[in-house]
């Protein structure tokens, strides 16, 4: 009896060593990307995508057209999001609904991950500018918590659009191949400045899963840099119904992205400090007995 209580617990003190050894290296988490599916019953407007963009459909390697759904192409997508949740990386390839030649590379850093309190207290955005954080509440409003439901805004994280780092590419062999899109934070310009990325359970606007959401504007490489009083008038003008421009110099434009998020299978790692801490408990146990 003792021999096996000996064996039972340099098992458990293997399985958690082990477990906590491989697990201390900071690690990135990282979530299959799909596009966001409408849930009628919770969510006030059309989903089903997991970008929604201008297509061209002649394809002239401009995104000028009628706005249209990308999702990710063949299990592609994916965000890596840092170990302290501070910043976080999207990519994949999208794809236009039912246009299979209208395909983009996604390549989006996001930085300054906050929680919710840090978010509305007065923070600073990345340009020095400080105000207060705003939420992007697309589901009906009986799903929050305030209003009864179980979605929470105060539980999501909050991140900005490393717009140096941001672009949408064309794809090889698609229609826009040798285009690239340089992303930017939408709204840009207004007093109470940007909504940012929002993660969280029904942060997407389309359902109550783990997702994220934002809005975002692209520039094609020969629109020069944005400037508020051009992202105001923007703003205004496709606010009517219009989702690009011509500026005389090249094309830019609107979308948005709502995204679900699946957490990739945890380390084995995890998976060994769970045994072990199961096998502690059930030695703690057999022991009052």
């Amino acid at each position: 009896m003792k021999r096996s209580k000996k064996l039972t617990y340099s098992l458990v003190a293997t399985g958690l060593c082990a477990g906590l050894l491989a697990a201390s290296p900071a690690q990135a988490l990282t979530y299959r990307v799909t596009g966001a599916d409408r849930d009628s019953s919770v969510a006030r407007y059309s989903g089903g995508h997991a970008f929604w963009l201008p297509d061209n459909r002649s394809h002239t390697n401009i995104p000028n057209g009628r706005s249209s759904k990308f999702v990710f192409l063949n299990d592609t997508g994916r965000l890596n999001v840092s170990d302290d949740m501070t910043s976080a990386r999207l990519t994949g390839t999208i794809q236009a609904v039912g246009r299979a030649s209208s395909m983009w590379d996604v390549d989006i850093m996001f930085i300054l991950g906050m929680d919710s309190a840090t978010y509305a207290d007065g923070h600073t955005d990345p340009n020095g500018d400080t105000h207060d954080g705003k939420v992007k509440r697309e589901l009906k409003h009986n799903q929050y918590a305030d209003h009864g439901g179980t979605i929470d805004p105060e539980a999501w994280r909050y991140f900005y659009m490393d717009e140096s780092n941001a672009t949408l590419t064309g794809s090889a062999g698609g229609g826009y191949e040798g285009t690239t899109l340089d992303l930017y934070q939408r709204p840009n310009g207004w007093d109470y400045g940007k909504y940012v990325f929002q993660m969280g359970e029904g942060a997407n606007g389309k359902n109550l899963n783990l997702g994220m959401s934002g809005w975002l504007g692209y520039t094609t490489a020969d629109t020069g840099d944005q400037d508020e009083s051009q992202s105001h008038s923007r703003w205004s003008r496709w606010g009517s119904g219009g989702n690009y421009s011509q500026n005389g110099h090249g094309y830019e434009g609107i979308g948005d992205i709502n995204i679900d998020l699946e957490p990739i299978p945890e380390p084995v790692s995890a998976g060994l400090t769970m045994m072990g801490l199961g096998a502690l408990t059930v030695a703690t146990r057999r022991r009052r007995k």
